[in-house]
């Protein structure tokens, strides 16, 4: 990726124009000249605040200084890239906060992706308002932390970031489910077959417990958007995060059998709420050490879409809710093997990292439209074939579901079945459901429920 120093001449007149930026205005000037944006609604909000006085100064200060040090920093004017031959890119904390404040400033290349934000800089996150879909506006106060992040010694108080590409080549010619084959063969010459144990959280959220692993649910092109989901809240946290889309380019969007991981990236601001009630909840970096989750490994695993994979085939005049349709068809062999592949590999690169626990939990349902049985039963399979040892599963208040999903390991631990077996119910699932769906066609309600996946083994089991 070529940094705007690549060019001499152009980045002598970017400096200077960066040198002139010492309030909002200025900065709405150089960032309508960039791109040719007049609507920043996030700084009309700035300028109509009288809080944004105090941030303004520092944060433009530290902003251009950092910006400034582009060419003393990354001398060749490119970005190093994760890829193939090259698995592993570290940066420190100054090169971090450099390619954070150019982001910020707007000054790097666009990439053209295939969806509706740009991660090569935080023109979206200009143009947003409360108005907007996002809740991820920035704030007086999100901004004050930004700040702090950009005037912190990197020295003492923040140590290099890695981020790493992994590409699962086993049975690479075939399909996902020889994939899955594969993995399992695999496992099947390992001495100990046991399945991954879970430790099910029912309030909290991930990175609550400091496991050695938190995921992020992703789409194939990571990076921030206007959703205000669990991505964003990720990146929101961790701002200085929001690099790690620049050194993936030759890598995204990911591929099924590719996963990336990001590791010295510390949290440093809470948050409160979700969705469209997302807000920022505080900084930590007020606090003497304010480091914290900083040897987390972060890895970002993209789902299938369901809604978007099924719902095109759904029999709109059959009287078979849509939701049903879903569940019953997500137990298709090739999408339910393309999840367990890329949740193995997800996991697989961070075992191979000595990584041993992963913070999950509803991967892929929502808006994604999975079943969150199926896909816990999924991921199970997936830490257990990517040689973890165990998952804290946050259900997020989901009461019921957390009581279903307790009462499942405990049958899983009791009667023992080995991860194939796993694998082999899921996919006969589909036909169960099908079978259902056929059963009851003729007495089919809106509310009808499936018998979920959980219950289903259990049958199995003789439970």
């Amino acid at each position: 990726m070529q940094l705007p120093n690549s060019n001499q001449a152009e980045w002598d007149k970017l400096s200077t124009k960066l040198q002139s930026i010492s309030t909002w205005k200025d900065l709405a000037q150089h960032l309508t000249d960039r791109t040719g944006d007049t609507e920043l609604k996030t700084l009309n909000h700035f300028l109509s605040t009288d809080a944004s006085a105090e941030v303004e100064k520092p944060f433009l200060a530290n902003t251009v200084n950092w910006a400034l040090k582009l060419p003393e920093l990354f001398p060749t004017g490119t970005v190093p890239q994760v890829d193939a031959t090259n698995l592993s890119v570290s940066l420190s904390f100054d090169e971090v906060m450099c390619l954070l404040s150019h982001q910020i400033l707007c000054t790097l290349p666009r990439v053209a992706q295939k969806v509706n934000y740009n991660t090569s800089s935080f023109q979206s996150w200009w143009m947003w308002s409360k108005e907007d879909e996002t809740s991820l506006n920035p704030s007086t106060a999100y901004l004050q932390t930004i700040t702090q992040l950009l005037a912190a010694n990197g020295g003492s108080k923040f140590g290099p970031c890695t981020v790493s590409y992994y590409n699962f080549t086993a049975a690479s010619d075939g399909d996902h489910n020889n994939r899955v084959t594969a993995l399992l063969d695999a496992n099947n010459a390992k001495e100990n077959k046991q399945l991954c144990q879970v430790k099910i959280q029912q309030q909290g959220a991930i990175g609550d417990q400091s496991e050695d692993i938190e995921m992020i649910f992703a789409n194939e092109n990571i990076g921030f958007g206007p959703g205000g989901t669990q991505e964003e809240i990720m990146f929101g946290v961790r701002p200085h995060m929001c690099v790690v889309p620049l050194l993936c380019r030759k890598v995204l969007p990911l591929a099924p059998t590719a996963s990336v991981c990001a590791v010295g990236f510390p949290v440093v601001a809470k948050y409160t709420g979700y969705g469209k009630s997302l807000g920022f909840g505080g900084t930590l970096l007020k606090d003497e050490n304010p480091v914290t989750r900083s040897s987390n490994l972060v890895s970002w695993m993209d789902a299938v879409n369901m809604n978007d994979a099924i719902l095109p085939s759904w029999p709109v005049t059959s009287g078979i809710p849509s939701e049903a349709w879903v569940i019953s068809k997500q137990c298709e062999v090739e999408l339910a093997a393309r999840e367990v592949v890329k949740a193995t590999v997800c996991w697989k690169q961070a075992a191979e990292l000595g990584r041993k626990v992963a913070g999950t939990g509803h991967w892929g349902c929502g808006a994604f439209g999975g079943d969150v049985h199926v896909k816990a039963a999924t991921q199970l399979i997936a830490a257990t074939l990517g040689g973890l040892q165990g998952l804290e599963y946050y259900t997020f208040g989901r009461k019921e579901f957390s009581e279903n999903f307790e009462q499942f390991m405990a049958l899983l631990n009791e009667k023992k079945p080995t991860v194939g077996q796993l694998w082999s119910w899921l996919l006969d699932y589909k036909q169960f459901t099908a079978k259902e769906l056929q059963d009851n066609k003729d007495k089919m309600t809106e509310d009808f429920q499936l018998t979920n996946f959980f219950a289903f083994v259990g049958t199995e089991l003789g439970a």
